[in-house]
C-alpha cells in the first residue's frame, strides 16, 4: 500500500462531511498532531500527574494522525506519490518530523512552496522511520487512522 494513495482514498471518502484543508493548514495540523504524540508520550512517562489527564493517551494514534495530515498536505499539492528526499537515521526521528514541519513552514510562509513541499516529503520519511523506530507498520497505522477518520466522518449510506 502506498501512504499517500491511502490517504488520497480516505479523503474523497470523506470529502462531503469533512472537507480537506489546504497545504499550509494541514501542516499546521500535522505538527499539532506531533505535539499531541509528544504529551501522550509524556503522560504515559508521568501517569501521576494531575494536567490533563482526563482521557486516554494514544501516541500511537495521535502518530497516526500527524502521518495522515502529512499526507494530507502533499496531496493537496500533488497526488503523485513524492520521491524519498533524505535518508535521515530513526534515532532522531520525531525530531526530525517536527523540524521538517517547521521547515515546510517557513518556507511556505516566504512563498518558497516547492521547498516547503519537499520538507513535507522529508517529515514523511521520518514520520515512517518513527513508526519503524517503534515497533509500529507505518501503513497499517496509516490504514487504521484513515479508517478511524472515514467512521467518524464520512457521510452515512442509508439503505
Amino acid at each position: 500500500m502506498n501512504i499517500l494513495q491511502r490517504v488520497v482514498d480516505s479523503r474523497w471518502e470523506t470529502n462531503l462531511t469533512f472537507p480537506c484543508p489546504n497545504c499550509e493548514d494541514s501542516t499546521w495540523y500535522a505538527l499539532s498532531e506531533a505535539g499531541e504524540t509528544a504529551s501522550s508520550l509524556m503522560y504515559q512517562r508521568r501517569p501521576a500527574d494531575k494536567r490533563n489527564n482526563n482521557r486516554d493517551r494514544d501516541p500511537r494514534a495521535e502518530w497516526g494522525q500527524c502521518g495522515y495530515m502529512i499526507a494530507t498536505a502533499i496531496n493537496n499539492e500533488s497526488f503523485e506519490p513524492v520521491a524519498r528526499i533524505l535518508d535521515l537515521p530513526p534515532t532522531s526521528a520525531y525530531c526530525q518530523t517536527v523540524e521538517s514541519l517547521s521547515i515546510a513552514l517557513d518556507y511556505e510562509a516566504q512563498g518558497f512552496h516547492n521547498e516547503a513541499i519537499l520538507n513535507l516529503a522529508s517529515a514523511l520519511d521520518s514520520w515512517v522511520d518513527f513508526c519503524t523506530l517503534n515497533g509500529w507498520d507505518a501503513e497499517a497505522l496509516i490504514d487504521e487512522t484513515c479508517a478511524a477518520f472515514e467512521a467518524k466522518h464520512a457521510p452515512k449510506v442509508t439503505a
